[in-house]
């Protein structure tokens, strides 16, 4: 379907997702998917780092609509918030559950919707191959560094970008929808939020007759300005913007530049368990970097297919959908290592967002799914495994028991540790602001 230059692959009937085709590639999808939900549930610890923030968040804001008189020492901020999404989620899961089957809980429906915007994504793929695209988009995607960092509002924000991004290329979105989505992806990140509106903003003003899709963004555009107002007039003591870096030489920006083009794709938690003083899973440097390298090679080699694809659509003539996409991916390898507002590394995520939008008009080739497939379902189970023996290290408490109370940082200490926090904060014994809210929903009462 083309709309005022615009390519949508319209291998998919325009109601329904895309039949996942091949029989093999559909079971491999299924049971890689399936088996991250059921990971997630099995562990007695979430060690996915921001969730255990993201849960405390959730948590006190339980306790808040109860009438705790705990909230004497919090405030909601004054003015609406991006990061919104998660913090909701794990209220409303706090009222029926404990706080580590809730974190189960939402992990698991981040997953969940990360497999219906794979599935959205390998509408691309050619016919026979989209069970093994969703699998690997799947993996590229759903189970990225932000996912094993804990990231969720940023995982939340993009499957919900690649489930829109679609019908809004396809010119299927109405205006009540595009405002919609925009408002949800306000709510659930603001990187993701502004992609969208990068995109339907472009889209409105090189396609003929949908100017009028500039107005429904207004609303979401309303709130950001209200939010940016409040952010840096209100809150300017939150994590302020970090000063550009200082220039030390070519080689600095070089060796920056290889990490930042790795850093997005690290489909494994293996550096997050084995690294640092309070390592869990030694590892020898031989199997370590095995690891790095399989992880490498399966996004290595997804991001030439996507680029093939990308290519065949390019050489049909219709070019102008590509700028939002490529002005991300210019705008990824210029950032520098700054942390923006409370935001870490805004730059690096550039790459995920300009990919997304550019998938939609790619023609992913069967061949490459095919021949890296077995490498990345290896990859995801021993990334599970690792997880597993992260558990089991956390039930014997040896993990709990590297952390010295004074090394307390919401970064770094898992859910299980994050709990008895939960209790000290209720009963005034710990400090009820931790540094990792700047970017959340609530600040101390002044």
């Amino acid at each position: 379907m083309s709309g005022g230059g615009v390519v949508w692959n319209t291998a998919a009937p325009a109601t329904t997702f895309p039949v996942m085709g091949g029989a093999l590639g559909s079971i491999a999808f299924l049971g890689v998917a399936g088996g991250a939900v059921a990971m997630v549930f099995a562990l007695d610890a979430i060690p996915f780092k921001d969730v255990a923030d993201w849960a405390h968040q959730g948590w006190i804001l339980n306790r808040c609509l109860a009438g705790d008189t705990l909230c004497g020492a919090f405030a909601l901020k004054p003015y609406p918030v991006p990061n919104t999404t998660a913090p909701l989620l794990f209220a409303l899961a706090h009222a029926f559950a404990e706080p580590l089957r809730a974190a189960q809980a939402i992990v698991a429906i981040t997953l969940a919707l990360w497999a219906l915007a794979a599935l959205r994504l390998a509408a691309s793929a050619e016919a026979g191959a989209r069970g093994l695209w969703a699998l690997l988009l799947f993996g590229l995607f759903g189970l990225s560094t932000p996912f094993w960092l804990g990231y969720l509002n940023f995982q939340l924000g993009t499957a919900l970008l690649a489930l829109s991004v679609g019908r809004l290329y396809a010119g299927r979105a109405g205006r009540i929808e595009i405002a919609l989505w925009s408002l949800v992806l306000f709510f659930t990140h603001a990187l993701p939020f502004g992609a969208f509106l990068a995109a339907t903003g472009w889209l409105a003003l090189t396609r003929i007759g949908r100017r009028g899709d500039l107005l429904a963004l207004g609303p979401a555009l309303a709130l950001g300005v209200w939010y940016a107002t409040g952010r840096v007039v209100l809150d300017a003591d939150l994590a302020p913007a970090t000063p550009p870096p200082v220039f030390e030489g070519w080689e600095y920006w070089w060796r920056y530049l290889r990490w930042k083009l790795v850093h997005p794709f690290a489909q494994g938690p293996g550096r997050l368990l084995i690294a640092g003083d309070t390592a869990l899973l030694p590892m020898d440097y031989a199997a370590r970097f095995a690891l790095d390298a399989a992880s490498a090679c399966v996004s290595g080699v997804l991001l030439a297919a996507i680029a093939r694809g990308l290519g065949k659509s390019w050489s049909d003539g219709e070019r102008l959908g590509f700028v939002p996409g490529v002005v991300l991916l210019l705008a990824f390898l210029a950032a520098p290592p700054v942390n923006f507002l409370g935001l870490i590394n805004p730059g690096e995520r550039f790459l995920l967002l300009g990919l997304l939008l550019l998938i939609p008009m790619a023609r992913l080739p069967r061949r490459a799914g095919a021949a890296i497939s077995a490498l990345a379902i290896a990859l995801h189970a021993v990334n599970f495994a690792q997880l597993t023996r992260f558990d089991a290290a956390v039930a014997q408490g040896k993990h709990l028991a590297a952390f010295r109370p004074a090394d307390y940082s919401p970064y770094a200490v898992p859910l299980a540790a994050r709990e008895p926090m939960m209790i000290a904060i209720s009963k005034g014994q710990a400090p009820p602001i931790e540094p990792g809210y700047a970017t959340g929903i609530f600040r101390a009462r002044r």
